[in-house]
């Protein structure tokens, strides 16, 4: 309960502070990124969505299965940072991503820790999909402190 009430005003408020129109938009297959919704390959695996709030922030969150120690349900929500222009040549279609989340596993008691995301996404410029590859060191809090990795790949569709 307690990750759901933290996860909703995370939103909240990032949503009250990206409400504005971005004028210098990143576009993906000629559509303006907004949101993207697709699935994640890995340590967890599931379905995930992206809302772009800003040119370089965005709201990625997961709900899926984790497979370490065995399977359980895993939900997160990760604000994440876009550095675009690090690769010449595709400078606006491959930033390095990197953020600070929020996980809980479903066990046998809640378990809840802080992410901290870091990876690459391609952003096609003639298809509406993107790409991405993500490592993020897991600080769990409860029922135990423990560290714990998860790492993926994914693909969204761009709408």
């Amino acid at each position: 309960m307690k990750l759901i009430i933290m996860v909703a005003v995370t939103l909240l408020s990032f949503s009250i502070a990206g409400a504005q129109e971005n004028e210098d938009s990143i576009t993906a297959g000629g559509r303006v990124l907004r949101y993207e919704l697709g699935a994640e390959l890995g340590e967890p695996t599931g379905a995930n969505f992206k809302w772009w709030i800003t040119k370089n922030n965005a709201i990625d969150a997961l709900i899926g299965i984790a497979f370490v120690p065995d399977a359980t349900l895993q939900i997160h929500a990760d604000y994440l940072r876009h550095a675009f222009g690090q690769f010449r040549g595709i400078q606006d279609q491959l930033p390095i991503i990197y953020g600070l989340g929020v996980a809980g596993q479903f066990r046998d008691e809640f378990l809840i820790g802080l992410r901290i995301p870091v990876g690459v996404q391609y952003l096609f410029e003639s298809l509406p999909f993107t790409v991405f590859l993500h490592v993020a060191p897991r600080l769990d809090f409860t029922p135990d402190f423990g560290i714990s990795m998860n790492s993926s790949v994914g693909v969204r569709y761009v709408f």
